[in-house]
């Protein structure tokens, strides 16, 4: 029983953690992206929207593009797997002006899965992670201690 509520208090943690991080940073979506994609195929896609929107602590770009693959058109936002940071917005938003064509990286397998730069994790991400782990575990030694 004890193992039960443990494990539901970890999937909530986490579950929680996603919920209210991933609206800010996407944090989370990047990081079950990146794993579960393979970015396989290339298309040409084009920029649609290129702009800043309103952060709690400064501001975020907002690019979408949009991309065809078999008479299907798809929509992304997706630019690489670094959180999306206040200092990185100018630079962003230069490179990416609406209309601009550009190399689409995505999924052959889930076509709706793309990405516009091949990175690595950012350590922001990895961070993110990392504490959602450790509150699971501190919250699970604290329910054994106060059981036991």
């Amino acid at each position: 029983m004890n193992f039960i509520v443990n494990a539901l208090v970890l999937f909530l943690s986490i579950s929680l953690w996603i919920f209210i991080l991933d609206k800010n940073t996407q944090a989370p979506s990047k990081a079950w992206n990146y794993y579960l994609s393979t970015y396989n195929a290339q298309t040409q896609g084009v920029i649609v929207k290129s702009d800043t929107r309103s952060k709690r602590n400064g501001k975020a770009y907002s690019i979408e593009y949009k991309y065809k693959i078999n008479d299907q058109v798809y929509y992304s936002n997706s630019i690489n797997s670094y959180a999306n940071f206040s200092n990185t917005t100018a630079k962003t938003i230069k490179q990416y002006p609406v209309g601009k064509k550009v190399l689409v990286y995505y999924d052959k397998a889930n076509p709706e899965s793309s990405i516009l730069e091949l990175t690595v994790l950012d350590w922001w991400v990895w961070l993110q992670i990392s504490a959602a782990v450790i509150l699971g575990v501190v919250t699970m030694t604290m329910l054994s201690f106060k059981k036991g």
